[in-house]
């Protein structure tokens, strides 16, 4: 059994050791997409993020709407490798907050085989693997899914996709279980790597659980409907920021602004949301497969991104 003393310096050395970060990038879908936000009266929680931490154009989103996780590897990822100039990975977080739509997808197969749920799961580790190669990344953060059985669109009585509800709302548990030992694997297998987890599946069950808490509009806190879902509400600021969700699937402004100041004060080292996973040096052999990936995943994206031109 591991002390509590072992466990309580792994956390100091996890806390401690992280930088100040000047650039934050991020990959992922319409949650984190910032150039197409779905909220047209605000902004997604990435400009938030930028606000609060006080970097500005430092925080850079190649995250897009509708997109899945392996549009990261096929579109995202060599956006990234084109632009001009890469951040410093010293004091670059990098952050991969995607699931949604792939969930969504095999909910509406019915049968989602084992294979699918871990190239879902998989993915986000594949990504971070990948940046390690081309960016020199050294610190990531992981969103967990949101839990699935709280979102309008899959609640009933009204939601569209009611019906795979409770069938997605398995797979996100699952594929966050799923993940989460991955990148337990990867950061241990990676000793110069700093790896968290942000939990937003917790956050966002606690903004449900304890609305008048994080919701401070002029209306009574309301979890289960939406903004845009009664068109002949009044849609100012004071209103709006009385629901957890903008549309069906989307969370509020409110909400957004709620996820971006918890990931400033993760950054910061706050531990209340983000966890900072332990790693531990790597063996003889465990190096030697390491920089064989290294060479094969740089020669596929130096293929992949020339192809792309």
């Amino acid at each position: 059994m591991i002390s509590f003393s072992i466990l309580l310096a792994t956390f100091f050395l996890s806390v401690a050791s992280l930088p100040h970060f000047d650039h934050v990038v991020i990959f992922g879908d319409s949650y984190s997409d910032v150039d197409n936000p779905v909220i047209t009266t605000s902004a997604a929680w990435p400009t938030y993020l930028s606000s609060y931490t006080g970097l500005g154009a430092s925080v850079k989103s190649y995250a897009k709407q509708a997109k899945q996780c392996i549009h990261i590897q096929t579109e995202q990822l060599p956006q990234f490798i084109r632009a001009v100039t890469h951040p410093p990975p010293e004091s670059t977080l990098y952050i991969v907050f995607v699931g949604f739509n792939d969930l969504a997808a095999l909910g509406g197969k019915g049968n989602a085989t084992w294979d699918d749920r871990l190239k879902v799961s998989s993915c986000p580790v594949q990504v971070m693997s990948n940046l390690t190669v081309i960016a020199g990344a050294k610190y990531f953060l992981w969103f967990k899914m949101v839990p699935f059985e709280i979102v309008p669109l899959f609640m009933p009585p009204n939601g569209s996709f009611k019906n795979i509800g409770p069938q997605v709302a398995r797979l996100g548990e699952l594929g966050n279980s799923l993940t989460t030992a991955l990148l337990e694997d990867f950061a241990a297998t990676n000793m110069n790597l700093s790896v968290g987890i942000f939990d937003t599946y917790s956050l966002f069950n606690d903004i449900h659980t304890h609305p008048s808490s994080y919701l401070n509009g002029s209306l009574p806190p309301d979890v289960n409907n939406y903004v845009t879902r009664n068109k002949s509400r009044p849609v100012n600021a004071d209103v709006r920021d009385s629901f957890m969700w903008w549309d069906q699937n989307h969370p509020s402004e409110q909400t957004n602004r709620i996820v971006a100041r918890r990931v400033a004060d993760g950054m910061a080292g706050s531990t209340e949301w983000v966890s900072w996973l332990p790693s531990k040096p790597p063996t003889s052999q465990s190096l030697t497969v390491y920089r064989n990936k290294k060479t094969i995943v740089a020669l596929g994206f130096a293929i992949g991104v020339l192809y792309s031109w």
